[in-house]
């Protein structure tokens, strides 16, 4: 009788220690991932501050210009950032920082391209507070934008449309949303 009592009371305590050695192995896992999770928040936390004016200035200067010119700019910004010292992340995505999966996945489902220029254009139309100008080499911006504003009763026009002061006057008199295309065509 005292046999198998200790012979269970072996099974009960080797299982023990078998639960406590996977614990202590999980622990030590979960340990590591907080200090790689806790360095990583320290770099962003340095990093604020210059992240914080690259996302700033390209919500607020780049729609204007085409891909190449935005590239240029970021990289002159981050040059400025560097000599007055101010750090920030080099692999900064402004696509990534500035918006979530499922808006681009939702913006994709209303027609936009999956291309790095028109997912720049998405998140500037997305935090845009007054009005946009958004280079679109392609046309197919317009197509988005159309999609994406259609419940709020968005007129198009253009400078060379005969009717366009009329459509205009009509906007401003309803404050309906008014999409300008080919404006590099005024005279």
């Amino acid at each position: 009788r005292d046999v198998e009592a200790l012979k269970t009371e072996m099974e009960v305590v080797t299982t023990k220690v078998d639960r406590a050695e996977s614990l202590i192995k999980s622990l030590g896992q979960e340990s590591d991932r907080w200090t790689k999770s806790s360095e990583t928040f320290q770099i962003i936390l340095r990093s604020l501050v210059g992240d914080g004016l690259l996302m700033a200035a390209f919500l607020t200067y780049c729609g204007f210009f085409d891909f190449k010119a935005r590239i240029a700019l970021i990289k002159r910004w981050r040059e400025v950032l560097d000599v007055l010292g101010i750090e920030y992340r080099e692999e900064l995505s402004m696509v990534e920082c500035l918006s979530k999966a499922s808006q681009r996945l939702e913006w994709e489902s209303l027609g936009l391209p999956a291309d790095v220029l028109s997912l720049e254009n998405g998140v500037i139309l997305e935090h845009c507070v007054r009005f946009p100008l958004i280079i679109d080499p392609s046309g197919q911006a317009i197509n988005f934008i159309m999609n994406k504003y259609k419940d709020e009763r968005i007129q198009k026009t253009s400078f060379l449309d005969k009717a366009f002061m009329k459509t205009l006057a009509g906007a401003v008199r309803f404050g309906t949303t008014l999409l300008i295309e080919n404006v590099e065509m005024v005279d």
